[in-house]
């Protein structure tokens, strides 16, 4: 029988190169999303980078994103193994959400802290403002007050309370004022505030003084009020904290031996402004 050869069958060479093709690619053109990886996921770059060009579309930044992140040893809580690169891009894909949720749960708390600063803001705007105009309106009747008695601030002190050990266990406002009584009847009783501001004249708020020593037509009287410092006190705080503490005493009401009363209720209204209504000019004077 004679012997033959492949280039004797042209049809056989065919078959032949098509089996070895089918072959190579049994070998090495498998799915690229089933390629094995190593247990703890750790590749070098050029591997990574290798693996993920056999990829398609965004998976392929996809991937490299994951094999650093495993050279970072960085790991989402519970995040199962990566026998594949599939596994790889599911528990990639899990990590980012998770990233994305953890980002948008901290931008909306940080949305709601600064919304609770900006409210808490306005409110402390609005408290102080309501401070200013009550420390202006007992101004105004202090101001009303001097046309018939005198009172002013002395001085005061922030001064420290000594055991008999030399320690000092407490401090005290020592707030000095005076009083003149220029009319020709006894003054019985005093009342009003110790009006409390910064340096900046910020109204600070106020500490009530009340003084029943009787003073004499035409004498005057010195007053000295100890008040016990106290740490939990916001006023308080706010007073040892300023710099140059500024103290007035504005009077609220003065009673006489005779039962008169002078107070804000009592005395005749303030000249109306410049400009104001005829109405308000014609407002006549509380009894």
């Amino acid at each position: 029988m004679p012997t033959t050869n492949a280039n004797q069958h042209p049809h056989r060479r065919r078959a032949w190169l098509a089996g070895a093709v089918l072959a190579a690619c049994l070998g090495g053109c498998g799915d690229p999303y089933a390629h094995k990886l190593p247990a703890d996921g750790r590749l070098g770059a050029g591997e990574a980078e290798k693996i993920a060009r056999a990829l398609t579309g965004p998976d392929q930044e996809r991937f490299q994103r994951w094999a650093h992140r495993m050279l970072r040893q960085e790991h989402y809580g519970g995040e199962p193994s990566a026998g594949t690169v599939q596994h790889a891009l599911r528990n990639q894909t899990e990590f980012e959400l998770q990233q994305q949720q953890a980002q948008a749960e901290a931008a909306a708390r940080q949305a709601q802290a600064e919304e609770q600063a900006r409210q808490q803001a306005q409110a402390q705007r609005e408290q102080q403002a309501a401070l200013e105009q009550l420390h202006s309106s007992r101004a105004a009747v202090h101001a009303r007050l001097l046309q018939h008695i005198s009172a002013r601030t002395l001085h005061h002190e922030f001064k420290p309370v000594v055991s008999a050990q030399g320690e000092v266990f407490a401090h005290q406002w020592v707030i000095s004022v005076a009083l003149d009584n220029p009319s020709a009847k006894r003054l019985v009783s005093a009342s009003g505030w110790l009006q409390m501001a910064d340096t900046q004249g910020r109204a600070l708020g106020a500490l009530p003084l009340h003084i029943d020593t009787p003073v004499l037509p035409g004498k005057s009287l010195e007053h000295t009020a100890v008040i016990d410092h106290q740490r939990n006190h916001p006023l308080h705080t706010a007073m040892a904290q300023a710099d140059a503490l500024q103290v007035q005493w504005v009077l609220e009401s003065v009673a006489f031996a005779d039962g008169t009363v002078l107070s804000a209720s009592s005395l005749p209204a303030p000249p109306a402004l410049p400009g104001a209504s005829a109405a308000a000019s014609a407002t006549p004077a509380p009894p």
